[in-house]
């Protein structure tokens, strides 16, 4: 589903890293949070985002951990739990919010915008971003 853009206007862009404290108690522990299922840790093979420091973890150089998280726990919805990935060392949390991430710049994106209580409003695709125009 995409949005016009006539009906829906983004404000500003917003990303949201997975806390800190979540991430360190993943690695810890190897379970995901709230749910208590099991997290895998693996060389990544493919291109995947940390869901942390928002960088791409490298293929076949740097190890990542797959778990079960909901974005929105804790917020009075439904829960929409779904799979992401961190790094499986400990870095930096991505700061610099109304930015795209340097590792995306270029790269084919879906933006979701959601509203008030997880209202999910649309979805856009976009090819080939230089970073300014999301």
């Amino acid at each position: 589903m995409a949005w016009p853009e006539s009906e829906v206007v983004m404000q500003s862009l917003k990303m949201v890293p997975i806390p800190t404290a979540v991430a360190e108690n993943v690695r810890a522990t190897m379970k995901a949070p709230t749910y208590g299922f099991p997290a895998q840790r693996e060389r990544a093979a493919g291109r995947a985002p940390c869901r942390h420091c928002l960088k791409l973890i490298r293929p076949q150089i740097e190890e990542l951990i797959l778990f079960t998280h909901d974005a929105f726990y804790g917020q009075g919805v439904s829960p929409l739990p779904g799979p992401v990935y961190i790094h499986a060392e400990a870095g930096p949390v991505f700061v610099g919010h109304g930015h795209l991430p340097n590792d995306y710049v270029g790269q084919p994106l879906t933006f979701e915008a959601f509203g008030e209580n997880r209202a999910r409003l649309g979805e856009k695709g976009v090819e080939g971003t230089n970073g300014d125009d999301v």
